[in-house]
């Protein structure tokens, strides 16, 4: 699954979980059109709002959190440093280097 699938799985779960686009903008204090451009991959998708997508579709928030900035930092030398520090914190939520989605209670 490429970053931008994942984006628009974890957006389509936080959409259905609220009811829809409108809803989900509001509750996360997003303007509709931003949502709709991380959706089509037109508009960057914060670290800090993807945690919040996956508190409301009923993910873990804070290895969303850490999948993003990982991600953010791609072909950065930082990368493999954050990679490896967040990988022992979350060592449940990463196989290899595919990231699970995981639900929380």
């Amino acid at each position: 699954m490429t970053k931008q699938n994942e984006l628009e799985y974890l957006i389509s779960q936080a959409i259905k979980a609220t009811g829809s686009e409108e809803k989900l903008a509001t509750e996360i204090i997003e303007p509709l059109q931003n949502v709709t451009a991380w959706r089509t991959g037109c508009l960057f998708c914060s670290p800090e709002n993807q945690a919040l997508l996956a508190k409301i579709a009923g993910f873990d928030p804070i290895a969303t959190l850490a999948r993003a900035v990982v991600q953010q930092h791609e072909n950065k030398m930082k990368a493999g440093l954050l990679e490896h520090a967040l990988r022992k914190a979350f060592a449940s939520d990463w196989r290899g280097a595919k990231y699970r989605w995981r639900k929380v209670d």
